[in-house]
């Protein structure tokens, strides 16, 4: 049986959730300062929860990671530092930052 979660999850620029998703292949609506779209279930965004089926937990875990790997890649850019990127055979992700 499903239920609705909501979870704390800090969106430090919506942008680049904007560009997270699209890369991802995920049409979303704006609305009041929110994302709304569906996986199945309707997923709202805003900057500070995530509320979604629990049904949707593995995709929404994808979305925060792929966030997550788009945010630092963009904070990397911004402070001219350089970024590589590696994942293991179970798929966890380690970027590594380092001056250029």
């Amino acid at each position: 049986m499903s239920t609705d979660v909501i979870i704390q999850f800090e969106i430090r620029d919506m942008l680049i959730m904007k560009d997270t998703l699209t890369e991802m292949g995920i049409n979303y609506k704006e609305l009041n300062n929110e994302i709304h779209f569906k996986m199945g279930y309707p997923v709202v965004i805003s900057e500070n929860t995530i509320k979604f089926d629990s049904d949707e937990r593995s995709k929404i875990d994808k979305i925060k990671q792929t966030y997550q790997i788009n945010f630092y890649k963009d904070q990397s850019l911004r402070e001219g530092m350089q970024l590589t990127q590696e994942t293991d055979a179970k798929g966890v992700v380690t970027l590594h930052i380092t001056n250029k």
